[in-house]
């Protein structure tokens, strides 16, 4: 194509010989994505991270440590508020959608981290929420009917590091056959022979 006055290529405003406009596999123009509709800004789909103040309100002293990690607002609980402070958090931050729900083995500690992201579709908000608990015998009540999706997700944290759901209807395992000995994400796990 021939250049046009002020280097944009003719026939494609905003480009230039540098930086053409792309075009999909049957060669007609990619359209540029459409401007946010009315009574949305610039950002607006952000999710943004729940504010320590937010946490402080609705946990008080229930929330033992706040921090900020990789853009998310990080709160711990003890083992024995994690249920209540999660279905507070849900019912008061509109918490409705359960991310991810999963372990950390910390070995050299002598402890495992449980971890979920919440999220508020409503509000485009996000929130991750942990709890210590001992290697051996480590054991929360199930926020299975809090959210639906921790039945799975549960089953596979249960199978893969050894934690109890109390209160979980089935914890069988899900992704490793009937009969398999031991947890496979914990670190001191011994492939059997």
């Amino acid at each position: 194509m021939p250049a046009a006055p002020g280097g944009a290529t003719a026939g494609c405003a905003g480009a230039s010989a540098a930086h053409p406009v792309r075009r999909d596999p049957t060669g007609a123009p990619r359209r540029a994505a459409a401007p946010p509709g009315p009574g949305l800004r610039k950002g607006a789909h952000l999710v943004t991270p729940v504010s320590p103040e937010e946490i402080s309100t609705v946990l008080g002293p229930r929330a033992v440590e706040v921090t900020d990690a990789h853009g998310w607002t990080v709160c711990r609980v003890e083992p024995d508020q994690w249920y209540g402070c999660l279905a507070d958090l849900n019912r008061s931050l509109e918490m409705d959608y359960l991310a991810c729900l999963t372990a950390v083995d910390l070995l050299e500690e002598g402890r495992m981290d449980l971890v979920v992201h919440l999220m508020s579709l409503e509000r485009r908000r996000k929130l991750a929420v942990k709890c210590s608990l001992p290697r051996d015998g480590a054991s929360v009540r199930s926020v299975r009917d809090i959210w639906a999706a921790a039945d799975w997700l549960e089953r596979e944290t249960h199978e893969m590091f050894g934690i109890h759901f109390e209160g979980h209807p089935d914890l069988s395992n899900l992704l490793l056959p009937d009969g398999w000995e031991g947890h496979p994400l914990r670190k001191d796990y011994v492939e059997p022979d």
